[in-house]
């Protein structure tokens, strides 16, 4: 009997799941998933080939994308509030700071997925900048309170 690889059964889907352990929230795999579209690890592309790779991260990158489109507008405001908290634990940077670059560099375009069309672009785009513009009003309203 041939002896059998562990890699044989471990494919290039495989391998994007492995990225995205632990689960992070549906955004969290979002904002990853577009991190690796654009950085790609080379042991991957080595290991199961550029375009497997590339195959791989798009379907998973849309499937998340659509379940997060599936999630209630209050789910997705505390997906990205934990984010940005993650984030600015992360970083050092205040939350508000982070808001106001997620705002004015438009970084939630970067999300969605090549193959989304246009109403779920737009849907996408139209939920995170309200959700943003939302986090910046209440962080505003906060610091005001608190320099009164």
């Amino acid at each position: 009997m041939a002896e059998q690889n562990a890699f044989d059964k471990f494919d290039a889907s495989a391998f994007i799941n492995l990225a995205l352990l632990p689960p992070p929230s549906t955004f969290g795999s979002l904002v990853l998933l577009a991190d690796l579209r654009d950085n790609t690890d080379p042991l991957a592309e080595l290991l199961y080939g550029k375009a497997p790779i590339k195959a791989a991260l798009q379907e998973k990158h849309r499937e998340i994308f659509f379940a997060w489109l599936g999630l209630n507008f209050a789910a997705q405001m505390t997906e990205v509030a934990e984010h940005l908290a993650a984030q600015s634990r992360n970083s050092n940077a205040p939350v508000a700071q982070l808001v106001q670059r997620w705002i004015h560099e438009t970084l939630y375009e970067q999300l969605v997925p090549e193959e989304a069309g246009g109403s779920e672009r737009k849907l996408f785009s139209n939920n995170l900048r309200t959700i943003l513009q939302l986090f910046r009003v209440r962080l505003d309203s906060s610091r005001e309170s608190h320099e009164s």
